[in-house]
């Protein structure tokens, strides 16, 4: 399998990552003057100060704010409790090793850092970068422990607290998102719904992101949906937020192995405005987590085969623990990508997990089921040979965000 370092998923990510550059933090005050103090490990700062980031300018619904990791008083709000916004006027008001974000006081924590080693989460948390905040010389030096969740309920993980701890479940301001598919965690969302009321969300299936000075973030869609990259033409890229559902095994074999195409109707999994997950609610039909704007009734595509971007070669899978749990809901139509007369064209879109057999001869241009992302990832690999389909042009779907895979800091 890939490991997820590499592909176009996390382009973004590696290069805000830094790659070989590295910037210099410092573990006592005024040691260099154009280097910054340490926000993870604390040092480079007087006793009575923090390290942390502080705000030059703020930000508007149009600009994003500015700021430097610098020196600042302690705070005296602890890790995990409500803090005021942070302005200009306003500094970070979180103690010493925390950092306000989305209305919450989170641990500083190091995005290089792996399993027990100095600056990690807890286990019911995961590192998260922000855009614009705590970098240096336009890197990011330090995340924010955000708290884990399950993307299709939308419960924090260890307490099942709803809509991710937001306010009010039904418009819920916080979302579960994930720049990697191995951890999701909650970060701050757009508001659906205004004081009286909504009844879909603004940024679900197949519907605009959220953006800022043409940039989409991993949380610039509604809760249960992320931004993917959907091309159903060749030569472009057009991100569209995407609904997460449940997956089910599915083929041509039965009613019932038909209707699964759909998903899973016993998985519980929480709408954008709904208080509560539901069995049946992670299923991608226009009134769940699919849209008119897609085929009304859309494939919950296993997350191995979207992720990979090629559903016909089980090989390319990354390694996520949500490979056979957790699906994308996948409009069909939109993906003309099969040359049923072999002039290197391709001339028809991709078929149906329900309208497809569990095996198909290498003549047929559409596949079996097993080869169009329809299964677990275990029952289609053919005990490690695979030959991929000669007919399948190209997979037009790409995952991850355009320039970085970081998260929008929102109130």
């Amino acid at each position: 399998m890939k490991k997820l370092a590499l592909g176009i998923l996390l382009v973004g990510m590696v290069a805000a990552c830094g790659g070989d550059k590295k910037i210099k933090l410092v573990d006592a005050p005024g040691a260099d003057a154009v280097s910054v103090c340490n926000p993870v490990a604390q040092t480079g700062c007087a006793a009575t100060e923090k390290c942390g980031w502080i705000l030059d300018q703020d930000g508007t619904a149009s600009t994003d704010s500015v700021g430097h990791i610098g020196c600042l008083p302690d705070g005296t709000i602890a890790v995990g409790a409500a803090c005021p916004r942070v302005t200009v006027a306003a500094p970070d008001a979180c103690l010493k090793g925390g950092s306000c974000i989305n209305g919450a006081c989170e641990s500083i924590c190091d995005l290089q850092a792996t399993g027990t080693a100095a600056g990690t989460c807890d286990a019911n948390h995961a590192c998260s970068r922000y855009n614009n905040y705590l970098e240096a010389s336009g890197m990011a030096v330090a995340g924010v422990c955000d708290p884990q969740c399950d993307p299709l309920t939308q419960e924090l993980k260890g307490t099942n607290t709803p809509a991710c701890g937001s306010t009010m479940a039904v418009n819920p301001s916080k979302v579960c998102v994930s720049a990697d598919f191995v951890d999701f965690s909650c970060a701050g969302n757009v508001a659906d719904c205004t004081a009286a009321g909504c009844t879909a969300p603004k940024h679900g299936d197949r519907q605009e992101p959220f953006t800022q000075n043409g940039t989409v973030f991993t949380n610039s869609c509604s809760a249960g949906y992320v931004p993917l990259f959907f091309e159903s033409v060749p030569g472009t890229m057009h991100t569209l937020c995407t609904g997460m559902c449940a997956p089910a095994e599915s083929d041509v074999s039965t009613p019932a192995r038909k209707a699964a195409a759909q998903g899973d109707v016993t998985v519980p999994a929480k709408l954008a405005t709904d208080a509560a997950p539901a069995a049946g609610n992670g299923i991608c039909t226009s009134n769940k987590k699919g849209s008119t704007l897609g085929d009304g009734a859309e494939d919950c595509k296993f997350a191995w085969s979207v992720l990979s971007g090629r559903p016909d070669d089980p090989t390319m899978a990354i390694a996520t623990p949500y490979n056979d749990t957790l699906g994308f809901c996948m409009s069909k139509t939109h993906f003309i990508e099969i040359d049923t007369n072999g002039d290197g064209t391709a001339d028809m879109p991709l078929a149906s997990c329900g309208t497809l057999p569990v095996t198909a001869a290498p003549t047929d241009p559409f596949g079996s089921a097993k080869e169009n992302g329809c299964y677990k990832l275990a029952n289609s690999t053919f005990d490690g040979k695979f030959t991929p389909n000669p007919h399948r042009i190209a997979h037009e779907v790409h995952i991850g965000m355009p320039g970085i895979a970081a998260r929008h800091v929102m109130y």
